[in-house]
């Protein structure tokens, strides 16, 4: 009797033991940030045009879907957030998010109304134009007003035009884009001689000037709140370099961001904190920022997923969260630890039916 007590209570401690150290050994599931406040996505197939979604918290998923708008070529927020400047194959519009009334801009072309910027005040609009898709098209940057004022700015061809969106506001009467000659044989404007392919500044005030900045440089983005920017050499996406003032291009001297292959990722909002994506070998991905004082890193963090160089992101006004959209699928990102969530785990279709390539935030209110 005693013999058979010894060797239950033996079995029952070997047993608990093997319970105890199962539940130890299990890993914790990770969870990852949550998903708060509204966010808008242009969700696009293999078409031209896509669709502008709705993205809210969800209750048995990450999130729920709502298609707003279809057949959107491009969609741009007002720097205030409360309009949506759009184009689609009627034309450049302007919406009020509050009560959803859309206002026309500028008519179709035979091309594409691409990229759209806004002034820095909200009153001033730009886009590219074109007559059509052909390398022989007549191309120009209009500059219009919130009533439909048009003036055109600059006249190119397309067949001699980047495809990258150029066009940058630095103040409410000065915009800054990439300048390309093309096949035009017009080499003089004004009594000025045109450098062959540069960025230049344009003054609104008339008469309208321009300077050119000699060094060839792109401007992948400004700060939102002040005139700091980053810069690429002209029509490549690297090395990356930080420019702390924009108002004197000739005297330009940029500073190099030490990093050997990254992408921007987009300045926090209303802020002058930049973040990068660092592309890294195998299956993770840096995120680091830029001290706005002296350029310096600020913080790193590593995810364990694997970002492609046409990834599209957005960083929260707190700096603590990054929405970044990777080919069809969508991720919440810490950027102090690296944790991250995929905020469409279910299938997402366009609504076309078709196969969904390119999912792009485009306005985040995070409250």
């Amino acid at each position: 009797m005693l013999l058979r007590l010894t060797i239950f209570r033996t079995l029952s401690l070997l047993v608990t033991c093997a319970l105890v150290l199962g539940g130890c050994s299990r890993k914790p599931t990770a969870t990852g940030p949550k998903f708060q406040g509204r966010l808008l996505v242009l969700v696009r197939d293999w078409d031209l045009s896509a669709d502008l979604v709705e993205l809210t918290p969800g209750s048995n998923e990450p999130t729920n879907q709502k298609i707003i708008s279809s057949g959107m070529f491009e969609t741009v927020p007002s720097p205030d957030e409360k309009q949506l400047l759009y184009s689609n194959g009627d034309g450049v519009f302007v919406r009020d998010l509050a009560s959803g009334a859309d206002r026309k801009l500028a008519p179709a072309t035979g091309g594409t109304n691409r990229c759209l910027a806004w002034a820095p005040d909200g009153n001033r609009i730009s886009f590219r134009a074109s007559d059509s898709h052909e390398g022989s098209a007549r191309a120009w940057l209009s500059v219009s007003d919130l009533n439909g004022k048009t003036k055109v700015i600059w006249e190119s061809w397309v067949g001699g035009t980047s495809s990258d969106c150029d066009v940058h506001w630095i103040g409410p009467d000065r915009l800054i884009f990439d300048r390309v000659l093309g096949v035009s044989a017009k080499q003089q404007k004004d009594g000025a001689v045109l450098l062959p392919n540069t960025t230049t500044m344009v003054t609104l005030k008339e008469p309208i000037s321009s300077v050119d900045m000699e060094a060839r440089w792109s401007i992948r983005g400004i700060c939102p709140v002040g005139n700091a920017a980053v810069l690429t050499p002209q029509h490549k996406d690297g090395p990356i370099a930080m420019a702390r003032d924009l108002n004197d291009l000739k005297t330009l001297n940029p500073l190099p961001v030490s990093c050997s292959v990254c992408k921007f990722a987009g300045f926090a909002a209303k802020s002058c904190v930049p973040f990068f994506l660092e592309m890294g070998e195998g299956k993770n991905t840096g995120v680091f920022s830029l001290d706005p004082v002296n350029w310096q890193r600020q913080r790193m963090a590593t995810i364990e997923q694997p970002l492609g160089m046409i990834s599209k992101s957005l960083v929260s006004s707190s700096a603590k969260l990054m929405v970044v959209g990777d080919g069809s699928s969508l991720f919440l990102i810490n950027t102090d630890s690296g944790e991250h969530s995929n905020l469409l785990p279910q299938k997402l279709a366009a609504s076309s039916g078709k196969k969904v390539i390119e999912v792009r935030p485009i306005l985040w209110f995070e409250n």
